[in-house]
């Protein structure tokens, strides 16, 4: 995340951290053990998705509203799908 470009970096935060977070919540050990293997930019990247799920919701589809929809609770960043491109 550090030294990456911006699709580095989206692919690092949403198709790493996104997905250790939306597995992990189906176990009872939950997301707690990885925090402490986050470096700083890592670990606000954890944060802002958890913030961004909670805007959301829970649900994809809120998640996508919420990126959509200017918020002063969250700072403005590249829609989740565009790294791919």
């Amino acid at each position: 995340i550090r030294e990456g470009d911006d699709d580095a970096r989206g692919a690092a935060t949403v198709g790493v951290l996104e997905s250790v977070q939306v597995q992990s919540s189906h176990h009872p050990f939950g997301q707690d053990p990885f925090l402490e293997w986050l470096g700083p930019l890592s670990r606000q990247a954890w944060f802002e998705i958890d913030e961004l799920w909670v805007a959301g919701g829970g649900s994809l589809t809120g998640v996508i509203e919420a990126e959509a929809t200017p918020s002063p609770a969250l700072p403005p960043r590249k829609r989740w799908w565009q790294f791919w491109r």
